[in-house]
């Protein structure tokens, strides 16, 4: 389970200026991820992040703790977390357009997710 936040840069060095929800396309679904805007005194990057639970992305850790605890009844303890970034040098609508693209090169993630998040054969 999860039983923390899970850290995707180190507070020491990156200051958080910006956070608000984004949505884009990955394997034939809109998927929602937590948009941060994080800096240091020489660099802004844009982050997105989502958690993926027994086939399903969400931001929400409340969820993600359901979700885990039904799965596991099942068989299905697979869980990953998606996270992208990239250097922010102009507009957001920019960094924006750079993170939807990579998801394109990993438009396959979520049915290799699924195959191997399957139960063993003979399993449990």
């Amino acid at each position: 389970m999860t039983a923390h936040v899970n850290r995707f840069w180190d507070p020491e060095k990156w200051a958080v200026s910006e956070t608000q929800a984004a949505t884009s396309p990955l394997g034939g679904t809109q998927v929602q991820f937590q948009e941060s805007i994080i800096s240091t005194p020489i660099e802004r990057r844009m982050v997105w992040s989502s958690y993926w639970v027994d086939g399903r992305f969400t931001t929400s850790l409340l969820k993600v703790k359901l979700w885990q605890s039904s799965a596991a009844l099942r068989g299905h303890e697979g869980q990953a977390v998606l996270v992208l970034s990239t250097q922010m040098e102009g507009a957001p609508q920019e960094a924006r357009r750079r993170l939807s693209d990579a998801l394109k090169a990993l438009n396959q993630l979520p049915a290799r997710l699924n195959e191997a998040n399957r139960p063993a054969p003979g399993g449990r």
